[in-house]
């Protein structure tokens, strides 16, 4: 999970690790405990992307979720991500 820093633009990626708890990972991404990647980008296939800001372009078909949509069109609403589906 790719994390970006507004203010400077840097990209940190979250992985979870062979073996490690859902709790553990959690502790890592409150503490920023992640690889920096300073040459990241994005694939050009359509992708879910949950996003806080939507500052970001994305390829087209993906599934986006945007607290605050900016420049994004969001296809997917708060409770989709919430439902249970069959």
């Amino acid at each position: 999970m790719p994390t970006r820093d507004r203010a400077g633009g840097s990209v940190t990626e979250f992985i979870r690790r062979d073996g490690e708890s859902v709790v553990s990972f959690h502790d890592r991404l409150v503490k920023g405990d992640g690889t920096l990647r300073p040459e990241f980008t994005l694939d050009a296939r359509p992708m879910l992307a949950l996003v806080f800001r939507g500052d970001i372009a994305l390829p087209e078909g993906s599934d986006i979720f945007a607290l605050f949509r900016e420049q994004l069109v969001p296809t997917l609403s708060a409770g989709d991500l919430i439902s249970s589906r069959p």
